[in-house]
């Protein structure tokens, strides 16, 4: 139908969108589970380790953001080391 083309259009525009959205947060899911079973898993186990030597190893995570990992070494009061993994913006 010639007066449907435009109707057309936006329906397509709109599913894209949708699409778009649960992209995302199809993305903030799996960053979650991927600080959950593996990030978090491995920062506890270096933290055990880190122990034995006098090393305070601290991390924690923003929910659906980042996750951050601290290391100080014996007799420091600041942060020696500092890792971050961010889910970034535009995921």
């Amino acid at each position: 139908m010639p007066g449907e083309t435009w109707k057309n259009e936006i329906r397509k525009h709109f599913d894209a969108f949708r699409l778009i959205e649960k992209a995302q947060a199809d993305t903030r899911e799996s960053f979650t589970q991927f600080c959950e079973f593996i990030a978090e898993p491995a920062f506890e186990s270096l933290q055990e380790e880190m122990k034995d030597h006098g090393v305070r190893v601290r991390f924690r995570q923003e929910k659906g953001l980042a996750i951050d990992f601290e290391l100080s070494f014996p007799g420091s009061k600041t942060d020696n080391f500092h890792y971050r993994i961010p889910l970034h913006t535009n995921a």
